[in-house]
């Protein structure tokens, strides 16, 4: 079988849905499908983060390979609190239009087919034999219900549609009046449980680091809804708490946010912006962190952050939104959003005891195994038919 896999966000940054269709792709390509990915960057890639190097080709891809099909650059695009990447280029649309007329696949996955450009081209457009929606987004803004009310038709044409979780699956319901069936997003189990590495040189050859010191992690874009800032305030208030001693807050990611962050709290002690890393990297430093905690403050569909440093075995503390908890089914390890008070208060349960601590890593490291992505992949094979 031949699978199209449009992504609808640029492969020059990182993020959850284009890691979720690069792991579909090598799941796809595992059970001897052929895949090409409809991609959106600056150039060509000959290599996409978490798939191998040698396993991406530039000819049409047989059973079991993967291709890069380079529609054109992305621009950027403010929707759902966000700063999203979309193919709205006219050179991405233009060549997008050109495969869709002459498409040949068997089925097209489309992630996020309201996105506009090519997944909505796609959406509009896809004569393949079977069409497939996946939705990851949650909440919605007068553009997105504009757009459910419009193309709410050639969704339901489709051969499937899915959604991440619960709450993606009620946004697409609200805006267009179809009924998704919930998957979920996975995660490279093989992988997360593999890597054995050295903290990469980025961090252990900075002035400011000391050789086993003890610290806890985020992960994520850098803008308000992530809630960066909340974590900050919450560890700079329990840097005199006598109940713990205290472990350095590591800051990964970027975002439009980064500079004013690094101006105001680069130099405080205790606070590292390790900045982007590449995979292998980031599951070396997941591994290595004594909690993940996970401060967004809404607008998030499913925890993939979550379950990837679950897969590292890494203890996670989040926030109650509805996205995170269909994830975490911990109820100990969630905190109210938007109150640094709470956070602080979760966070020295955990580092003050090292008996919860490690019953919580228990718990992350079972409910990892739930979402794996050849799962996944046969999830979706299973409803081709």
């Amino acid at each position: 079988m031949l699978i199209d896999l449009v992504c609808p966000y640029s492969f020059d940054l990182p993020g959850g849905v284009q890691r979720q269709v690069a792991l579909l792709a090598k799941a796809y390509a595992r059970l001897g499908h052929g895949v090409r990915i409809w991609g959106i960057s600056k150039r060509r890639l000959f290599k996409i983060e978490g798939i191998e190097e040698d396993l991406l080709i530039t000819h049409s891809p047989q059973a079991g390979e993967i291709s890069y099909l380079h529609l054109g650059p992305s621009i950027s695009f403010k929707a759902n609190g966000s700063i999203a990447p979309i193919g709205l280029h006219p050179s991405s649309l233009a060549k997008s239009f050109y495969e869709l007329v002459s498409l040949k696949s068997d089925v097209i996955h489309i992630h996020e087919p309201l996105v506009p450009g090519p997944p909505l081209e796609s959406l509009l457009m896809a004569k393949s034999k079977k069409k497939v929606c996946t939705f990851h987004r949650m909440g919605v803004d007068p553009l997105y219900r504009i757009e459910g009310r419009l193309f709410g038709r050639f969704l339901k044409s489709s051969h499937l549609l899915a959604a991440v979780s619960e709450s993606a699956k009620e946004t697409i319901f609200e805006i267009a009046g179809v009924e998704a069936q919930v998957a979920f997003n996975g995660v490279d189990l093989e992988r997360f449980g593999r890597i054995r590495g050295t903290l990469p040189e980025s961090i252990s050859k900075r002035q400011d680091f000391f050789p086993g010191k003890e610290y806890i992690l985020f992960i994520g874009r850098h803008e308000k809804r992530k809630g960066l800032q909340i974590l900050i305030d919450a560890y700079l208030n329990l840097v005199n708490n006598p109940e713990i001693s205290l472990p350095e807050l590591w800051i990964s990611g970027q975002g439009p946010l980064t500079r004013d962050l690094e101006e105001l709290y680069g130099k405080v002690e205790g606070i590292k912006f390790v900045g982007m890393l590449p995979l292998n990297d980031l599951i070396t430093v997941i591994k290595g962190a004594k909690l993940l905690v996970a401060p967004s403050l809404g607008g998030e569909s499913f925890g993939l952050v979550l379950i990837e440093a679950m897969a590292c075995s890494t203890p996670v503390i989040c926030s109650d939104i509805p996205g995170y908890k269909e994830v975490m089914d911990y109820p100990g390890a969630l905190f109210k959003p938007n109150d640094p008070k709470d956070l602080g208060r979760v966070m020295v349960q955990y580092l003050a005891n090292e008996g919860k601590r490690l019953e919580l890593k228990a718990n992350c490291t079972q409910r990892a195994q739930q979402f794996g992505i050849m799962e996944l992949a046969k999830w979706y094979e299973d409803r081709f038919e």
